[in-house]
């Protein structure tokens, strides 16, 4: 890349968004150097055609799940802010989580997960990227 931006914050709704979105953009910016950090908003709580799987057993796995391809991929640090997944709502807390992350790294880029996007969950953290925005 011709720009270099040193730390690179890729912020997302849910575990494994950062890597079906933008993990061959990671990848590359690890590898050419860039200190990568995801924070991701939610818990990863829901969505398991298991029955018997209790929420905090699945976020326990979720959270796994996320810190694996997180490192292949180069990430320097993994954030979970941890609100339960569909239940995200725009307060001041959120905010403030959000911004002591951004103050804490200092990226020289931030990625966001595109705030239009529709689909289960998504509409969580679209009140949020617009506030970062």
């Amino acid at each position: 890349m011709a720009d270099t931006f040193e730390r690179v914050m890729v912020i997302v709704a849910h575990p494994d968004d950062a890597e079906s979105w933008v993990g061959g953009t990671v990848a590359k910016l690890a590898r050419e150097g860039e200190t990568v950090s995801y924070v991701i908003v939610t818990n990863g709580d829901k969505g398991s055609a298991d029955r018997s799987m209790s929420p905090h057993a699945l976020a326990r796995i979720r959270a796994e799940e996320q810190r694996e391809p997180a490192a292949i991929l180069g990430v320097r640090h993994v954030e979970f802010l941890g609100y339960p997944d569909g239940d995200v709502e725009d307060t001041r807390v959120l905010w403030l989580d959000i911004t002591r992350e951004l103050r804490r790294v200092r990226p020289g880029l931030v990625m966001l997960q595109n705030a239009r996007a529709r689909g289960r969950g998504r509409q969580e953290i679209r009140v949020r990227l617009r506030r970062v925005l």
